[in-house]
C-alpha cells in the first residue's frame, strides 16, 4: 500500500493554525526546503498517522488527517479529525464507496464484507473504528493496520538509535520488541534478519554497506569492547559490530560515527524488508547529515534503486546541495510555507516548471534556491 495523498490541519483559526496543503507522492520522494520551512513537521505528520492507526484509543487536542491510499487497483480514502482531545468524525472508502463513518458520540455505520451487510456500532468517543481487527468480516482495515505497522522512521541528525542498545541475560534468549517499537531499533532488525535468513541476509548487507562506501568483511552483534556498565553477573550490553578491511579487530555500534551507523540502520532496514517482500514506508529526516558527499551520494542512490525494485515508498527529507544535486527532480517535493500554511510543488502540480528547468542548463540547487518551481509561466 502507498502513500498517495495527504492534507493535515491542526487548531484551526486558533494562534496556532498550521496546515499542510493537500500534495500528490510518488513512490519515491525527496522533501527539499529551507529550515522551518515544515520539512520534519512533514514527517512528522505522516508517522503520527500510522502511530493513531496502530493504537484504539488516542487523543489528540487538534488535527484534521486526510489520508489517500493505493493498493493495486484499490483507492481508499480515510478522513479522521480530532478536536478538544476528542474524535470529531472518522470515514473510509474503498473506489468511493463509503466502508464505514462515525460521529463525535462514537456512533456509526460499518460494512461487514463477510455478510456484505452494513452494521450499526457506538463505540467510545475517544476510540478509532479504523483500528478494529478482524480478518474475515473487515478485511479492508487490515490494510491500513499493515501499513501503518510498517513504517519506520530515520532522523540523521539524532543520535538516539545509535544509543539505544540491548541488556541480555547471558541464560536468556534475547527478546524482540514490537514492531511500532523496534522500528528505530537496528539491533531486533538484525537479529531478525539473521534468524530468519541466515548469511542470505548478512551477505546482503555487508555488500550494499561496501557499495556505497564503506570496506567491511563481517557483521554480527555481541558484547561492546568499547562500553562498560554494571550490571548484575550474568548479565552483558550488546551492540552491532562490524569488521573494517582497513584496521584489526571490531568496530562496535558505540564507536562508529553518527553518519556510519545510520547508514547501517537504514541498510539492515531495507534488505530485511527487500526479504520478507513486505510492504514498507520508510521516512527519513536529513538524509545524509553527518556524511561525505560520496557516501551520502551513493546511499541514496542505493535506496532509491531499492524502492523501485520493491514494496517500499521513500520519503526523505534534505535542504543540502549535494543531496538535491544528486537526486532527480521527478523525485522533488519543494516545500514553501508562508505563515502556518505549507504547500509542496512537485511534477504533479506544477508539471510546467518541472519540465522547462530541465533546459536552462542549471542544476538541481539552482532550482530549489532561485524558486523557479513555484511558477508555472517560468
Amino acid at each position: 500500500m502507498i502513500l498517495s495523498k495527504l492534507s493535515y490541519i491542526e487548531f484551526n483559526e486558533t494562534s496556532r493554525y498550521w496546515e499542510l496543503e493537500e500534495f500528490e507522492l510518488g513512490k519515491i520522494n525527496l522533501i527539499v526546503g529551507h529550515n522551518t520551512s515544515g520539512k520534519t513537521r512533514t514527517l512528522n505528520v505522516i508517522l503520527g498517522l500510522s502511530r493513531i492507526l496502530t493504537v484504539p484509543q488516542v487523543s489528540l487536542i487538534s488535527g484534521l488527517f486526510d489520508a489517500f491510499f493505493t493498493e493495486k487497483e484499490n483507492t481508499f480514502h480515510y478522513i479522521v479529525g480530532f478536536k478538544d482531545g476528542m474524535i470529531s468524525h472518522e470515514k473510509l472508502t474503498r473506489n468511493n464507496v463509503e466502508l464505514f463513518s462515525r460521529d463525535s458520540e462514537g456512533l456509526g455505520i460499518i460494512l461487514n464484507e463477510d455478510s456484505n451487510v452494513k452494521q450499526n456500532f457506538k463505540i467510545p468517543k475517544n476510540q478509532l473504528i479504523a483500528t478494529r481487527r478482524d480478518e474475515i468480516q473487515f478485511p479492508y482495515l487490515e490494510e491500513l493496520y499493515k501499513w501503518a505497522s510498517n513504517t519506520r522512521h530515520f532522523r540523521f541528525s539524532k543520535e538516539a538509535e545509535k544509543h539505544t542498545l540491548v541488556l541480555i541475560d547471558s541464560n536468556k534468549p534475547l527478546t524482540d520488541a514490537n514492531n511500532q517499537n523496534m522500528a528505530n531499533q537496528a539491533i531486533a532488525v538484525f537479529r531478525k534478519g539473521t534468524t530468519d535468513f541466515r548469511n542470505k541476509f548478512i551477505d546482503k548487507v555487508i555488500r550494499d554497506f561496501n557499495s556505497i562506501g564503506y570496506s567491511i568483511n563481517k557483521i554480527d552483534y555481541g558484547a561492546l569492547q568499547s562500553l562498560k556498565v554494571d550490571s548484575s553477573i550474568g548479565n552483558k550490553v550488546v551492540g552491532l559490530r562490524v569488521y573494517e578491511n582497513d584496521r584489526k579487530g571490531m568496530t562496535d555500534q558505540n564507536e562508529m560515527s553518527d553518519g556510519m551507523f545510520r547508514a547501517l540502520s537504514l541498510i539492515i532496514h531495507y534488505n530485511y524488508y527487500e526479504l520478507t517482500e513486505k510492504s514498507l514506508i520508510v521516512l527519513i529526516d536529513d538524509i545524509g547529515e553527518g556524511m561525505d558527499y560520496e557516501r551520502s551520494t551513493n546511499l541514496i542512490k542505493l535506496l532509491i534503486d531499492k524502492s523501485k525494485k520493491t514494496d517500499i515508498q521513500l520519503i526523505m527529507s534534505s535542504n543540502d546541495r549535494f543531496v538535491m544535486n544528486n537526486t532527480n527532480l521527478e523525485y522533488w517535493q519543494a516545500i514553501s510555507r508562508v505563515g502556518g500554511k505549507v504547500k509542496m510543488h512537485n511534477k504533479f502540480n506544477s508539471s510546467e516548471s518541472f519540465k522547462k528547468f530541465k533546459f536552462t542548463g542549471l542544476n538541481n540547487f539552482d532550482f530549489f534556491t532561485t524558486e523557479y518551481y513555484k511558477s508555472e509561466k517560468a
